[in-house]
């Protein structure tokens, strides 16, 4: 069709995840490539993780988790100049469900979403918006503190069980909305080849120049007990 594009998405994946007990605190890693290590001297234990619904097996030495985000367009928009695929669609929220064991121990709990360096120069750029899991100041991942009453405390399980949504937003210069909302809305005079250069400077830069590799994304768990 001519003048239009089909927007090709940019996932993020969890590829495994990795439990290690380590300074009296425990902490567990969803990643990829990560290796397991640890000294057994916390009184805490996780009971369960699972990502969008898909329960990790802790047992297990291939803690595969396939989800995570997709920069893709709006669903079901077929209209305008920039369209869906028909199949994949934006997805910019990731569900975590975690169980810690001997909670009576717990003191304070806390997570860091580390993200690609492609994806935090797409922010840098104006493409994403990344602002609550990065500090700009700092240039790092920041760590983010639930407290207990945010999660729900079993006592007869000696189990707290809290869920939390990880989010990422589109950047200001798609106007903080889906890019095939936004060249069909506030952003339709723009003319199709900056549209087309725009979107492609995206694409490479998430994927850091690379086509063949999937970028990935840390979410560091860390449980500290009472001392």
């Amino acid at each position: 069709m001519t003048g239009a594009l089909i927007f090709v998405a940019v996932v993020l994946i969890v590829t495994g995840i990795a439990i290690w007990l380590l300074f009296s605190a425990l902490g567990g890693t969803l990643g990829g490539g990560i290796t397991v290590a640890g000294v057994i001297d916390s009184p805490l234990d996780f009971g369960r993780i699972s990502i969008d619904g898909i329960e990790v097996d802790l047992d297990s030495a291939d803690h595969h988790v396939d989800t995570g985000f997709s920069f893709d367009s709006a669903k079901d928009d077929y209209a305008g100049r920039l369209m869906w695929n028909g199949t994949d669609c934006e997805k910019l929220t990731v569900d975590v469900d975690v169980v810690i064991e001997h909670s009576r121990y717990l003191q304070q709990f806390e997570y860091c979403l580390e993200l690609p360096q492609g994806v935090i120069d797409a922010a840098a750029q104006g493409y994403l918006d990344i602002g609550d899991y990065y500090d700009w100041e700092k240039q790092e991942a920041r760590r983010i503190e639930l407290t207990l009453d945010e999660g729900i405390f079993f006592p007869e399980q000696d189990a707290w069980r809290v869920r939390f949504t990880l989010t990422l937003g589109w950047g200001e210069v798609f106007g903080n909305i889906n890019p095939s909302l936004y060249y069909d809305e506030a952003g339709a005079d723009i003319s199709y080849e900056e549209m087309r250069d725009t979107l492609n400077d995206f694409y490479d830069m998430v994927m850091a120049g690379t086509h063949y590799s999937t970028p990935t994304f840390t979410l560091t768990l860390i449980a500290s007990p009472k001392v």
